[in-house]
């Protein structure tokens, strides 16, 4: 009897255990149809229109990138270096001396090589000046110039940072508004209503700085014309529209 009651009781053991495991296993059955009746299911009656837009906002520049440069040609490397860094120095002294900050003079290139058209080295030291007053520009080329620089190779007309900020959402909001725009005719002509925005996505926002070449008439200053600064944005939309009521 004893062995019978043992029996039983494990027989016993064994179906709660059975019981309870089903029991769990419908109860997690139903969570997981719960959590998947909640996935949003896409109404037959909407339409998705994908457009882009882009926008484009013009500015006058603030500021003037000047590169000019240093060249010296020998046949000695030591030679050529020392003479590079003697007028390097005394461009840089003579820029520091008309006012322009030391943060705002950079070196941009250092190189010592073979010249290509000759037995020769040719050694360039160059200098990217910031102006922030466009009034001086030809004035600060012509200062270069005449103190150890002997080549411009590039004046570019830009922005300061801040306002590039603030025009890249100038330049956002008119592409955004330039797909709206053309999702409104597509959705128009289909006999369609837009009811909302379903995806967005940005291009980076591109600066267009002015470059220009500096030129110097006999016996007169230095002339530049500046240009202007575009910002230019482009976005694409896919918008949600229904059949017009």
């Amino acid at each position: 009897m004893l062995l019978e009651s043992v029996g039983l009781d494990v027989m016993q053991r064994r179906t709660f255990l059975a019981t309870a495991a089903a029991g769990l296993a419908a109860g997690s059955a139903g969570c997981l149809a719960t959590a998947q009746s909640t996935d949003p299911v896409q109404s037959t009656d909407e339409t998705r229109i994908r457009v882009s837009g882009s926008g484009t906002i013009t500015t006058d520049p603030e500021i003037a990138e000047l590169t000019v440069a240093v060249v010296e040609r020998g046949s000695d490397a030591t030679d050529v270096g020392a003479a590079l860094a003697e007028r390097a120095q005394r461009l840089r002294t003579a820029l520091l001396e008309a006012g322009i900050d030391d943060a705002d003079i950079t070196t941009s290139e250092y190189r010592i090589d073979q010249d290509r058209d000759s037995d020769t080295l040719r050694g360039v030291y160059a200098y990217r000046i910031t102006v922030r007053d466009l009034a001086t520009v030809g004035d600060t080329i012509d200062l270069a110039l005449a103190n150890g620089a002997t080549e411009v190779e590039r004046v570019t007309y830009t922005i300061s940072t801040s306002t590039r900020e603030m025009l890249r959402e100038d330049a956002l909001r008119a592409a955004m508004d330039d797909a709206r725009d053309t999702a409104e005719v597509v959705a128009t002509k289909q006999g369609l209503t837009i009811t909302r925005v379903d995806e967005v996505t940005t291009d980076q926002v591109r600066v267009g700085p002015v470059r220009t070449e500096a030129f110097a008439a006999a016996d007169a200053a230095t002339q530049i014309d500046e240009g202007q600064v575009t910002v230019d944005a482009s976005v694409q939309v896919v918008y949600v529209a229904t059949t017009a009521a």
